[in-house]
């Protein structure tokens, strides 16, 4: 490695490629669909913005290409629909890491490119493709997320509704050794998990890890070490307020 750390400070290395004057962020073919765009343009040490140019996104919409124009700025400013708050926030209100986590979908291909000049542009596009047969709504500025920031102001809450059957089980997990802790052969779905340690250690966070099969699989659909399972990565969290660990369960009627 030989860019001395120069990731985004100087831009030197904020794009895939350069085309007719334009710096590409993303081209990828689709169907797909963008998730989350984060940046950092905030230089803390002068405490200034000091990336703000205009970003081009081009995508397929009912067999045509539509091309967005728009100020960097407004991906994050609560300014222009459908890039609204809370499902953004800015590098000042995002405490340096600025992120939209509005949609932008394809039927086919998508761009996202910026007349890129200046400095200080570190940013991370995080997409999903799928095969050809698979259909998307595409992004459209018109686009409805009523009920994505209706979801996002209720975190916490449970996403099905129905009455759920608890299960509280407290078992003793060996090390090198791997536990069945719950297991049910009807259809349903697993509403949330809670998990409370003995001691809650980094080790724990890093080794432990959350195996889950369905459908008769042999290989886990789910695999991850505890901390990152549960969203605290690897680091020390706030004591469990939950007493029990419990695994709450939805049957659904066949």
């Amino acid at each position: 490695m030989t860019g001395g750390n120069n990731d985004g400070f100087t831009e030197a290395y904020s794009d895939q490629y350069v085309q007719d004057g334009r710096y590409v962020l993303l081209d990828t073919f689709g169907p797909v669909c963008v998730q989350l765009f984060r940046s950092a343009r905030y230089d803390p040490f002068t405490n200034k913005m000091l990336f703000s140019r205009n970003v081009t996104i081009e995508t397929k919409r009912d067999g045509r290409i539509h091309e967005e124009i728009l100020p960097f700025d407004d991906l994050y400013s609560d300014k222009r629909a459908p890039f609204l708050v809370p499902l953004v926030r800015n590098e000042k209100q995002g405490h340096g890491s600025a992120w939209n986590f509005v949609p932008i979908c394809s039927e086919g291909h998508i761009k996202i490119s910026t007349d890129k000049a200046g400095s200080f542009l570190f940013y991370d596009l995080f997409h999903d493709t799928y095969a050809p047969e698979i259909a998307v709504k595409a992004f459209s500025p018109r686009m409805d997320v009523s009920r994505a920031i209706k979801r996002w102001k209720a975190v916490g809450q449970p996403f099905d509704r129905r009455a759920a059957v608890p299960v509280a089980r407290a078992v003793n997990l060996p090390a090198d050794t791997t536990l069945t802790v719950w297991s049910f052969s009807q259809a349903g779905s697993v509403r949330a998990i809670y998990t409370k340690l003995r001691k809650m250690t980094d080790r724990a966070r890093r080794h432990v890890r959350v195996k889950a099969y369905w459908d008769g699989e042999t290989r886990p659909s789910v695999d991850s070490p505890l901390g990152p399972f549960f969203g605290t990565d690897y680091w020390p969290v706030p004591k469990p307020s939950v007493a029990k660990p419990r695994y709450e369960f939805t049957p659904t009627k066949m």
